[in-house]
């Protein structure tokens, strides 16, 4: 008699670490979980030593080593921020370095361990954070990667008007609800931010009564010379079934204005997203195996 038994490894548990999957067919399926942690607290798929090996006028170049348990992978996504230390959902992602595939389990084997790219949109004397996040099969996401904070050096002029730099990471095109968390970075490279101008403003009234175009940034939780997050919350709320307009603008001591806006429609009530909860547990017994 024979039998054919299927063996595999893939990260079973979502903690980073490989796990071996063992069964022949839907029968006598056996999981054992990897439950080894690393000791500075790491998780296994998250890159190495994420480095700033050139910031020149031709860009920043990030290099980083694959994570230590991957033998696939997807691709990187590589973020950066204008703020240090913020949440992993309030950086910019900018680029994805590697193929990606349609197939969620496809993964192509890791030929080079390290990985390399380059930010050609860095301007001179802004500090850029960065963190790189690896993605394996079946679409897994790793935690982002210690924080690196890089910048090209001042002397090296390349397209900077002595502006600040301004990016609105949240709300985006796709934002449907009435209670936007608005997410906003903002840099200077040569005098530093005027914090006192920075403005936040619909085209819409809130429904607390507060008149369109009026400057709300007063209203953030967290407001400082890099970062301003400002979640609107009940009573306050904007108005279903319009189009908005957020216009968000910021100066430097010298005097200098960059102003930023994005439009999206407005469609959800809920000020949250619905979420599924989901759950499993071992019976007794002999199960039937169905396809679905």
């Amino acid at each position: 008699m024979f039998f054919r038994v299927f063996v595999s490894r893939n990260d079973a548990d979502g903690d980073g670490s490989y796990d071996v999957w063992l069964g022949s067919g839907a029968d006598e399926v056996h999981i054992w979980l990897n439950t080894h942690r690393n000791l500075q607290g790491v998780g296994a798929d998250v890159p190495r030593n994420l480095k700033a090996i050139e910031a020149t006028a031709k860009g920043v170049t990030l290099q980083w080593e694959a994570p230590q348990f991957a033998a696939n992978v997807r691709y990187y996504k590589v973020f950066r921020s204008l703020a240090p230390n913020v949440d992993e959902g309030d950086r910019q992602l900018i680029e994805i370095v590697g193929q990606r595939h349609q197939d969620e389990s496809f993964a192509a084997p890791v030929k080079d361990r390290v990985g390399r790219f380059t930010d050609r949109t860095a301007l001179p004397g802004m500090p850029y954070h960065y963190a790189i996040q690896h993605i394996g099969s079946e679409n897994s996401h790793s935690d982002h990667c210690a924080e690196l904070t890089a910048k090209i050096p001042s002397s090296e002029a390349r397209r900077d008007d002595g502006s600040p730099e301004l990016t609105i990471i949240n709300p985006t095109h796709q934002s449907w609800s009435q209670f936007p968390r608005i997410v906003l970075h903002y840099a200077d490279g040569g005098s530093g931010i005027e914090l006192s101008s920075l403005s936040v403003s619909f085209d819409q009234p809130l429904s607390d009564e507060t008149p369109a175009n009026q400057n709300v940034a007063g209203r953030a939780f967290r407001r400082d010379a890099n970062c301003c997050i400002l979640p609107i919350r009940p009573p306050q709320a904007l108005p279903v079934g319009e189009l908005v307009t957020l216009t968000a603008s910021v100066a430097d001591r010298a005097g200098h204005t960059t102003t930023r806006s994005l439009r999206f429609y407005v469609s959800e009530k809920s000020a949250k997203r619905p979420k599924a909860a989901f759950s499993a547990k071992i019976l007794p017994g002999d199960g039937t195996f169905h396809n679905c």
